[in-house]
């Protein structure tokens, strides 16, 4: 399942960094990361029923980087009881 999801990213948003006319534009290298970001959002809510996930017989949490290594900060909130 991952492959295909990544598989269909790229054909929504191309990463071609060879399209880079000049240095002003190197910034528009990185626009696939963006789009993709736009697409998969950065949050993620999930229920946790007895001290586990409680997800659906077809749901899965993903987590993508597209742009490189970078240290990574996680946010849990915790609402309810």
């Amino acid at each position: 399942m991952h492959t295909a999801f990544l598989v269909w990213l790229e054909t929504l948003a191309p990463h071609d960094p060879g399209k880079v006319r000049s240095v002003k534009d190197e910034e528009s290298q990185f626009m696939d990361v963006h789009f993709k970001r736009i697409v998969l959002e950065r949050d993620v809510s999930l229920a946790v029923t007895k001290g586990e996930l409680d997800l659906g017989t077809w749901e899965q949490v993903l987590y993508f980087e597209f742009d490189g290594k970078h240290r990574k900060h996680v946010l849990v909130k915790i609402i309810g009881e």
